[in-house]
C-alpha cells in the first residue's frame, strides 16, 4: 500500500487549508503605548515558571498596540513581559498576551505557540502628546490602564522602519 505524498514535518494541522497565512505579516497605521516598571519577584513569582530566573526586582515592560491595518484586519494587543534569564541567556519572558481579534490570536498562537488569549482593549490617543487605554480579561475585569501625558511637543517619528 503506497504513503501519501503531503509532508507533516513541521506544519501546522490542516497542512492544506491553515486557518493563517506563512506570508511575513505586514502592519500599518499602529500605535504604540508603552511603559516600564521595576516591580518585586514575590508579587510575580507565581507566574513564573521554576525553569526561568528573575531578579529581585525586575523591569516589566506593558506594552498596547492598535493595528490600524494587518493581515488579521485591525486589532488591539496587550503584551506583558519581564526580563528573565533561561540558561544563563536573558530574554523578555511573556506574562501575558491579550488581543480583541480572534484571527489575530490564531495568527499567533497556532504557527508560532504564542499563549495569545482574547479580552476587550482600548487605546485612545487624545491629541499628538496625550494617551489613554485599558485591558479587560475577563470583560468588565480590568487588568490594567494606561494613562500617558507627553510633556515634549514634538511628536515621534511617523514611520517605523522594519518588521517587528
Amino acid at each position: 500500500m503506497p504513503f501519501g505524498q503531503l509532508s507533516i514535518s513541521n506544519r501546522g494541522i490542516p497542512q492544506h487549508d491553515p486557518p493563517y497565512s506563512d506570508a511575513t505579516p505586514v502592519f500599518d497605521d499602529v500605535t504604540v503605548l508603552t511603559i516600564q516598571y521595576r516591580t518585586s519577584f514575590k508579587s510575580i513569582s507565581h507566574l513564573i515558571p521554576d525553569v526561568i530566573e528573575v531578579e529581585n526586582e525586575p523591569l516589566v515592560t506593558a506594552t498596547l498596540l492598535n493595528y490600524g491595518a494587518g493581515p488579521a484586519g485591525p486589532f488591539l494587543e496587550f503584551i506583558h513581559t519581564v526580563e528573565a534569564k533561561y540558561l544563563g541567556k536573558s530574554y523578555d519572558f511573556c506574562l501575558s498576551l491579550i488581543l480583541d481579534n480572534e484571527m489575530a490570536v490564531l495568527a499567533g498562537r497556532e504557527p508560532c505557540g504564542f499563549p495569545k488569549r482574547l479580552g476587550q482593549l482600548s487605546l485612545t490617543t487624545r491629541s499628538s502628546n496625550r494617551a489613554t487605554g485599558y485591558v479587560e480579561r475577563p470583560v468588565g475585569q480590568k487588568l490594567v490602564e494606561f494613562s500617558f501625558e507627553g510633556k515634549q511637543s514634538k511628536a515621534p517619528h511617523q514611520t517605523l522602519i522594519g518588521h517587528f
